[in-house]
């Protein structure tokens, strides 16, 4: 990953799958799943991609790069921490 950032970037959780670059000077821009290509228009701040993307952001963006069969790293799945039964 480059040193400004970089994707794409997978975040999940449940049924949400979110894929984005990440520029550590604008910040995340979601991408469209068909083409990678930015998606014309960004999610408001209340879209719920906004509390994942803040809860991976404070744990220390974890990443996980995904490869393909010769080896090319196609995507990062990002790790979330864990949620206890208590909600924190």
């Amino acid at each position: 990953m480059a040193p400004w950032g970089g994707g794409p970037l997978l975040l999940r959780e449940g049924s949400a799958r979110y894929l984005f670059e990440l520029s550590d000077l604008f910040g995340p821009v979601l991408l469209r799943r068909s083409d990678l290509r930015p998606r014309e228009v960004q999610p408001d701040a209340r879209h719920p991609f906004w509390e994942l993307f803040g809860r991976w952001n404070a744990s220390g963006r974890r990443i996980r790069p995904v490869r393909d069969e010769r080896g090319r790293v196609r995507f990062c799945l990002c790790y979330l921490p864990k949620v206890g039964r208590d909600g924190s």
